[in-house]
């Protein structure tokens, strides 16, 4: 089996039992630790780890976290949240809000930048 394979899905198990031991990992760690043993283990060399970066996608991510955050931190999120739901008396209701509001967003945004926000 690939060595590559085997760190794939020791990230992946890691990321299902979100700890080592009693010690809790997050996502971002155990991918991270796979990262670097590809590239410790000679599986990856680190030029073409860098080469493989795609950095339009960084940049917009980056530009995406600042204004979900910028938006967050002046409560316009909040105050959109609270005029789209302020009429909805039933979890039912709730529910359709909810998905009403997500399949509205889907189709006017990105999938990355919908979440992000």
């Amino acid at each position: 089996m690939n060595l590559s394979f085997i760190i794939l899905l020791g990230v992946f198990l890691i990321i299902a039992l979100r700890k080592i031991g009693g010690f809790p990992v997050k996502i971002w760690q155990a991918m991270l630790a796979g990262a670097f043993s590809v590239i410790l283990t000679g599986e990856l060399h680190p030029l073409a780890a860098l080469q493989a970066i795609d950095w339009d996608v960084m940049v917009f991510l980056l530009g995406m976290f600042l204004v979900g955050e910028g938006f967050i931190l002046s409560g316009y999120l909040r105050t959109l949240a609270y005029q789209a739901l302020q009429g909805i008396r039933s979890g039912q209701g709730l529910v359709a809000a909810l998905l009403l509001i997500a399949g509205v967003g889907s189709a006017l945004f990105m999938n990355d930048t919908l979440a992000i926000v």
